[in-house]
Order: structure tokens, then C-alpha cells, then sequence
């Protein structure tokens, strides 16, 4: 499991543990892909290691799509509803984010740095 940030909803967070953790206790294919995943040592220095993992999405806009794609296996046994999964991809959506790397690439140093804390500051107290 990756370490999620502070803007997570709490609640949804830890049924996504729970649903995690029991289908790593069913599915028999679960400690096949622990086992490939599992880290020893300093990942950095294993390039080799750190590339065989899937890649995270790049923005809230990607994190949608992925989202809807996926739907099925968080509606699963009706532990997320329907509405709570297109509620989540909406407030994704909302960031509209698509193309910020690029664009924070783009920037100076100090114009980066005023935009990365707008942006973190932005929904500090929202949930």
C-alpha cells in the first residue's frame, strides 16, 4: 500500500484498506504479487525494482478516469455505492488538472513554488 496525503476522506480511505486487505486474504493471487512488490533494502538505489511498479496517475483528472474504470471492484459486495464512486470522480474532475506537470515544469523556481502552495492550500479545511 502506498501512504495516501492528508486530503483524503477518511472514511472512504479506510473501507479502501479494509476492501484491500481482504482481497489480498482471498484472492490466490494476492501473495504472488505482494511478493513481486515487496521492497527490500532502499528502493531508490534498484531502479530496476522501482520501475516493475505500476505508475500512479499524474493529476485528479487521470485519477477520475481510472476511477470510473475501476468501479466495479469498489462497488463490489455494495461496500461504495455508485453515487459516493461519481461523487469522488466529480470532485477529481473539479481539479481540473490535466497538464498541470507540464505546466509547473514550465515555471521558475520561486513561480513554482507560489503555485505548488496555492494549490496545497487551496482545500486545506474542506472535508
Amino acid at each position: 500500500m502506498r501512504t495516501p496525503d492528508g486530503s483524503a476522506l477518511v472514511h472512504l480511505l479506510l473501507a479502501g484498506i479494509v476492501m484491500t486487505a481482504d482481497w489480498g486474504m482471498k484472492d490466490e493471487n494476492s501473495l504472488k504479487l505482494a511478493e513481486k512488490h515487496y521492497v527490500k533494502g532502499d528502493l531508490p538505489k534498484d531502479l530496476a525494482h522501482l520501475k516493475s511498479f505500476p505508475k500512479l496517475p499524474g493529476s485528479c483528472d487521470e485519477s477520475s478516469r481510472i476511477l470510473l474504470e475501476k468501479r466495479a471492484l469498489y462497488e463490489r459486495e455494495d461496500v461504495f455505492p455508485p453515487g459516493v464512486i461519481d461523487y469522488v470522480a466529480k470532485i477529481l474532475q473539479e481539479e481540473k488538472d490535466k497538464g498541470l506537470s507540464k505546466k509547473l515544469k514550465g515555471l521558475s523556481g520561486k513561480q513554482r513554488l507560489q503555485e505548488v502552495q496555492k494549490i496545497m492550500h487551496k482545500d486545506l479545511h474542506r472535508h
